[in-house]
């Protein structure tokens, strides 16, 4: 992805910092006033529709569709609020942008980073004197079905409503206040900090006023006294590529065709027949997750993508693993976006990869292993990637976690699933894959017990070491092809298999695993996602071993690992426990914003829903991808692309063997899409039905 010229990347910044603040000003037409909400809450939880009516719940509300991310607060204002835009990506490594001139010097640093769309800009609404300041009568909801959010409250003796909807396909946002039961009301926006025309605001409803504000730009200041019983009604628009149109859409319009687009997604759908608090979540899942990335954004995600500053919206194998699986069939031209961004990365995969070379070829060990017994011929085209990827594709992690070398093998194992999905062709995974398997080996040495990869980060990240097991099985399944082999057929084959750390009960975590403690899975990551036929085999022993040691404050995917391999195992009561006690410890309030911790609420942490939608999908609907049909399989379709050279000796099979838990009587998942082909998918505790849906 180019680097946008930096003058302009700053001044489109500030159109969206300037986003709902001072973006566009007017009241809109008569007939366009809502009617004020019944603050009642409902009784019963809604399948579609969430509800807060606490007014001092710590997490904003979040807005987002790939291109733009924007933060509401309680008292429905951006201000202060963290949001991101996809343009917000600074390359600083080499290149230094210039911000001599800019209206925003942001500071830069030696590393890439993203930066916020909504800086400290400030605007004050004052009724009847008074600042905009929630007082009770409180209700925030968000409508999952339309992409509507609103926050309503009183404000004195005053009742405020505003609305925001987010198109889905472009860079644009528009919200409507409408403010009753005031005498005065002064709407005073910041400063403008640019002068390209984006901030001017929109024409008001009479002659007097249009004459007035015509050529008024959004610093000065709006003051209205509106008649005994007259509501006080303006929208904001906010465009963050484009000029403001003269004549921005009303909001009831805008809303109208955001809501149609949210019901062309809806039509890939989990209903499950069971407690409607399990509907909620799985349709808040997907809500934030499939608009969390835009299918032409040319960006993969972030673990937090665009609603924070955490991680600086780098890439990591979050993205790989476990969004990518989940939003596959859901939302295959989101889910695509992730593989063509390590595609195009792969240059500079190459490029790291020569880098490390000439470096040494270092590793995390220090003393005795840090003599490393190399090969004597050094691979030519190998290709490194690195473990925190922003938009150019360098390392930009300066700390030990550079030595989390599994992510390579993990880039490609999601690169895989993508082209048994279709979503990218199998020819252009080949040659990656291929580069990846040369690095793999240059990584790698022989010990007594095979190939050997020492002082290496574990996806557990409390431990660096040697033969990490999840990092070992994923370059030993590069060497083979892509494919799983026992060791004798690789022995046969004229290779030689990697050690596999094990003690005479299991498969074990890395060398000299003590089995006392992991910040979050990594020994079991060989059941599931690799589904490693001895690992498999296994599965019971190892988790009985291995699943309570994962400390309580460790990432979200942790529980949702361990609820897939617990359904599969055909335990989906304990699954289900599971699942639901992950969603209850990160779901927060107040519109079910997923945490990546227990204890602090840090959303949206994109890699938890990505983990959480897994479980549904791969453990209680029993979807599995492998090289043959799965044994007692109630469905399955073949992935194998025989046009394509680089997949023409491999089977690949999606099958589905559900799982469900007793809660959920039955589970339709409608038109999800495999190699372009839409299906629903019915499962009850008697019987699978799969029905092909008629391309329209």
């Amino acid at each position: 992805m180019p680097i946008p010229n930096q003058r302009w990347l700053i001044s489109t910044i500030i159109c969206i910092a300037s986003l709902l603040i001072i973006g566009g000003c007017g009241p809109i037409g008569k007939g366009e006033v809502s009617a004020e909400p019944t603050l009642t809450p409902k009784a019963n939880v809604s399948a579609w529709v969430i509800e807060n009516t606490d007014i001092h719940a710590a997490t904003p509300a979040l807005l987002w569709n790939g291109l733009i991310g924007i933060r509401v607060g309680a008292d429905g204002r951006t201000n202060g609020q963290e949001g991101f835009s996809i343009l917000s990506y600074q390359a600083t490594r080499r290149e230094n942008p210039d911000p001599k001139g800019s209206a925003l010097n942001f500071p830069l640093s030696g590393e890439e980073k993203i930066l916020p769309v909504s800086p400290p800009l400030m605007v004050d609404i004052r009724i009847d004197g008074q600042p905009l300041r929630p007082s009770g009568n409180y209700l925030e909801t968000l409508d999952m079905k339309t992409g509507l959010l609103t926050v309503a409250y009183d404000c004195g003796s005053s009742h405020v409503r505003v609305e925001y909807a987010m198109d889905l396909l472009t860079w644009r946002v528009s919200s409507r206040w409408t403010i009753t039961r005031a005498h005065q009301v002064q709407i005073i926006p910041s400063k403008p900090n640019n002068s390209n025309g984006l901030t001017e605001v929109d024409h008001l409803e009479s002659e007097t006023q249009k004459s007035e504000w015509a050529n008024t730009i959004a610093h000065h200041q709006y003051d209205v006294s509106p008649k005994d019983g007259q509501a006080v009604v303006f929208q904001q628009f906010a465009s963050l590529r484009s000029k403001i149109p003269v004549a921005p859409p009303q909001f009831g319009d805008f809303a109208k065709s955001v809501a149609e687009e949210w019901a062309k997604r809806w039509q890939t759908d989990i209903e499950i027949e069971g407690p409607v608090e399990d509907q909620q979540r799985i349709h808040a899942l997907l809500f934030y997750l499939r608009s969390a990335i835009h299918p032409g954004g040319q960006m993969s995600i972030s673990p937090f993508a665009l609603s924070n500053s955490q991680y600086f919206g780098h890439v990591f194998w979050d993205a790989d693993i476990w969004v990518l699986p989940a939003l596959a069939m859901i939302q295959p031209d989101s889910a695509r976006q992730i593989a063509e961004y390590r595609l195009r990365m792969f240059s500079q995969a190459k490029r790291n990869f020569d880098e490390w070379v000439v470096q040494g070829r270092p590793i995390s060990a220090q003393g005795p292993d840090s003599k490393r017994v190399w090969a004597q011929t050094t691979p030519s085209r190998g290709a490194k990637y690195p473990w925190e990827s922003s938009v150019s594709g360098y390392e930009t992690v300066p700390g030990p976690s550079k030595y989390e070398d599994h992510i390579t093998g993990s880039v490609l194992w999601g690169l895989d699933q993508a082209a048994n999905f279709g979503l990218v062709p199998g020819e252009r995974v080949g040659p990656t894959a291929a580069a990846a398997a040369q690095f793999a080996m240059a990584r790698s040495e022989k010990g007594a017990n095979g190939l050997e990869v020492k002082g290496t980060m574990s996806p557990d990240e409390n431990h660096i070491g040697n033969n990490d097991l999840y990092t070992n099985l994923l370059f030993e399944w590069l060497q083979n092809g892509r494919q799983w082999m026992t060791d004798d057929e690789i022995r046969k084959s004229g290779r030689t298999p990697y050690a596999k750390p094990h003690d005479d009960k299991t498969l074990l975590t890395y060398d000299n695993d003590a089995l006392r403690g992991y910040k979050q899975a990594a020994a079991v990551l060989s059941i599931y996602p690799l589904q490693y036929p001895p690992a498999e085999k296994q599965a019971r022993a190892m988790m009985d071993r291995f699943a309570d040691k994962v400390i309580k404050n460790g990432p979200a995917m942790t529980d949702s690992v361990h609820a897939t391999i617990w359904a599969r195992l055909g335990e989906p009561e304990r699954a289900y426990v599971l699942w639901n006690r992950e969603l209850d410890d990160f779901l927060k309030p107040p519109l079910l914003l997923f945490s990546e911790k227990r204890a602090k609420p840090i959303t949206y942490f994109t890699t938890g829903a990505g983990g959480s939608l897994q479980t549904v999908l791969y453990g209680f609907l029993g979807f599995r991808l492998d090289s043959m049909i799965e044994s007692g399989a109630a469905w399955s379709v073949s992935l194998s692309d025989r046009t394509s050279p680089d997949q023409a000796g491999l089977n690949r099979w999606l099958s589905v063997k559900p799982n469900l838990p007793l809660a959920w009587k039955s589970v339709k998942f409608r038109h999800f899409t495999v190699r372009g082909k839409q299906y629903d998918l019915v499962v009850t505790h008697e019987k699978v039905s799969v029905t092909a849906v008629a391309a329209h």
